[in-house]
């Protein structure tokens, strides 16, 4: 099993040299699952060598574009290019609704011969509250983050944490600095992708490299920090990380 950083900036970045954090995660039976597909997804994807027909399944971690701006380019892209058949849609049940209704469905919904739905694109599987599933020999496990508020209520966003011949990875997409809340995930992790905020002044919305900067030392050395910003970056090992993740970084998770 490997781990493709197709980028590793922010929602934000302006460098032309990296994009945003979406993922490509190979299984051993060659099968690809994309983590979030951002608005980047076809300058990234294609740098990478990889086009959307190759792409098996899609998860989406929530509704902000840099982690779903790219869908309805690929969506049509596996509808009306590939003969590969809909990619399956790997989706918290909270999110499809959303999803579809605020972000797709003003370019998907009409095709000529009928209004369309999210089920015309993508084969839905929708990924009940603490609900562990299974996909190609991997058990995956969402895990809600403290990302944003509307209106004073938390808005649905979910890491993964990636179970796999023992070994345990986990994968914070977007989130606050939580550390009770990912206790349990820091401690069991062979390896942690963590999102890392670089701004001057801190967003609030994104884990802060000082923030990251008080965890255990144990902890931090099994971090790899990525959606960071543009600018130039703190030396995270010489504070004891494993490092700032590089766009078209690959790890192999066996």
């Amino acid at each position: 099993m490997k781990l493709l950083f197709l980028g590793a900036g922010s929602g934000i970045g302006t460098d032309f040299g990296n994009f945003q954090s979406n993922m490509l995660l190979f299984t051993d039976s060659g099968k690809k699952l994309l983590i979030d597909c951002g608005t980047d997804i076809r300058f990234s994807l294609t740098r990478a060598g990889y086009l959307p027909q190759e792409i098996d399944a899609v998860y989406i971690s929530h509704l902000h574009a840099d982690h779903i701006g790219g869908m309805e380019w690929f969506a049509f892209q596996r509808k009306f290019v590939s003969q590969n058949g809909l990619s399956t849609l790997i989706i918290h049940e909270n999110l499809v609704q959303p999803l579809w209704e605020h972000s797709l469905s003003g370019g998907l919904r009409t095709l000529e011969e009928k209004e369309a739905t999210l089920n015309d694109y993508f084969s839905v599987r929708m990924i009940k509250e603490g609900q562990a599933f299974h996909w190609e020999g991997l058990q995956l496990n969402l895990v809600q983050t403290v990302h944003i508020f509307s209106n004073g209520e938390l808005m649905p966003s979910y890491g993964l944490t990636i179970r796999h011949k023992g070994k345990s990875f986990f994968i914070t997409t977007d989130a606050q600095f939580t550390p009770d809340r990912f206790e349990k995930h820091y401690r069991e992790a062979t390896l942690i992708f963590h999102d890392c905020e670089t701004l001057e002044v801190p967003s609030g919305v994104h884990t802060h490299f000082k923030q990251l900067d008080t965890l255990d030392p144990k902890i931090k050395a099994k971090l790899w920090l990525y959606h960071y910003n543009d600018g130039e970056l703190p030396n995270a090992k010489s504070h004891g990380f494993a490092g700032f993740v590089q766009c078209g970084q690959e790890f192999d998770l066996s």
